[in-house]
């Protein structure tokens, strides 16, 4: 966890960093592979991962965007630092 204020840049590049290790453990990590294929397969396999697991992928994702939404609205909130998430506001 980073020691300064959590950042979308932050969030983006764990996301990165999990769509790049997922590229490379699928051989998808090819230069000519692009990332809209390397995260697509990586939410088809999210999808198997959930579906085996007995959860709703479409809820997780409806989640998901309430999180997402929720946190591009407090970036940057008191001068630079961004309000703490609670999941009861989303």
């Amino acid at each position: 966890m980073p020691q300064h204020p959590l950042t979308n840049r932050d969030r983006a590049a764990w996301a990165h960093e999990a769509v790049q290790r997922f590229a490379e453990i699928t051989g998808l990590d090819a230069d000519n592979i692009d990332f809209n294929t390397k995260a697509g397969d990586l939410l088809s396999s999210l999808m198997h991962l959930t579906r085996i697991e007995g959860h709703d992928f479409d809820e997780i994702l409806e989640r998901a965007r309430s999180y997402f939404q929720w946190e591009l609205e407090h970036e940057g909130e008191s001068g630079g630092s961004r309000k703490e998430w609670d999941p009861r506001e989303v």
